[in-house]
């Protein structure tokens, strides 16, 4: 559930018998909601599988990515039944689902959830992170590039905005991930390659 001092701040652990998916459904979505969706799916690229990227970016338009979008969907899910069933109470490896949704969560809050979808809001937050990784020498070089080059293609946001440094990092202090005096942030190794960094909170504004 979401409180207004964040998102998914109180919630309970149940797992589905059984997960049902219409993949026509996304043919009535308005276009900026069905690349709202594709932010997660970059975000299992970035996090677990390049082949996801090579494959948005080959296609032509939206008429071919629909085409092709039950393989899309059953990759994603696979990725995600597989870390999850790793990590059943969210405690290690499945905060990796998280990428991109540490500074997106407080681009959502801090905009009052009316500016910015949340996989639009997901996308600054990977585009941007991983802009700072690699000025810190954590993520290779030219990652960023490819990851805004990808979000550029689906008209998706990428690029930094402006904010209140204090009130954004007042949000990420209680981010579900933070712990006492640290939070984990997932970082890129590089594409398909992503990792939990445990952070102090003093020193998180080095990568916002």
């Amino acid at each position: 559930m979401d409180l207004p001092w964040g998102k998914n701040l109180v919630g309970s652990f149940y797992q589905p018998k059984a997960v049902f998916i219409d993949p026509e459904l996304l043919k009535t979505l308005d276009k900026r909601f069905l690349h709202d969706g594709l932010a997660e799916v970059i975000k299992y690229g970035c996090i677990r599988d390049e082949s996801i990227f090579r494959e948005l970016m080959s296609y032509e338009d939206d008429e071919e990515l629909l085409d092709n979008i039950e393989k899309i969907i059953y990759t994603c899910c696979n990725i995600k039944k597989k870390v999850v069933e790793s990590d059943e109470k969210d405690l290690g490896e499945r905060m990796i689902l998280n990428f991109g949704h540490t500074l997106g969560h407080a681009v959502e809050e801090y905009f009052n959830y009316s500016k910015y979808t949340h996989g639009e809001a997901v996308a600054i937050g990977m585009a941007e992170i991983t802009r700072r990784s690699e000025e810190l020498n954590i993520t290779k070089i030219g990652t960023h590039n490819f990851i805004e080059k990808i979000l550029m293609k689906y008209g998706l946001p990428y690029k930094r905005i402006e904010m209140d440094k204090e009130k954004i990092l007042h949000t990420i202090k209680l981010d579900k991930k933070s712990s006492g005096e640290n939070i984990n942030l997932i970082l890129l190794n590089k594409i398909g390659e992503g990792f939990i960094k445990k952070v102090s909170i003093r020193e998180i504004e080095n990568y916002i």
